[in-house]
């Protein structure tokens, strides 16, 4: 496996669920995908949610696809990467129409375009016979 594989895995299932950490206390919480590629997994949130200031203050995390018809998981962890890229926010902002309606427009300093674009990354599968098949790793 490899991260093209895994960005792909990642695409067909959006929804993920992310893990951070405040204080001692893991946190958990629904993202949906923007999309992955080579450079890494692309989401978006708010710069005065609780999720940006746990991730500033620790810039690990933990990321879960899961593959329903499947029953397979991928997990992602890395590091909390903000993106600067202008041109890639406006193209984010200009698909997508719940954006539109939330922050009103992609310089909105709220608007907070973040990757994980170094980590490891592991896909599991289930086994009817064993139970669990061996997990395939990638790093990128």
């Amino acid at each position: 496996m490899d991260i093209k594989s895994g960005a792909e895995f990642a695409n067909r299932n959006p929804v993920a669920f992310v893990a951070t950490i405040e204080g001692d206390q893991p946190r958990v919480r629904a993202f949906m995908l923007l999309f992955a590629n080579d450079n890494g997994f692309y989401f978006n949130t708010g710069a005065r949610k609780d999720f940006y200031k746990q991730v500033e203050a620790n810039p690990h995390m933990e990321i879960c696809f899961f593959d329903p018809e499947k029953f397979e998981m991928l997990r992602v962890a890395g590091k909390f990467e903000v993106v600067e890229d202008m041109d890639l926010k406006k193209k984010i902002f200009d698909e997508r129409e719940f954006l539109q309606k939330i922050v009103k427009s992609p310089d909105n300093p709220d608007f907070v375009v973040f990757r994980i674009a170094h980590g490891k990354g592991k896909l599991w599968r289930p086994v009817i016979e064993t139970g669990e098949a061996p997990p395939e790793t990638f790093e990128f």
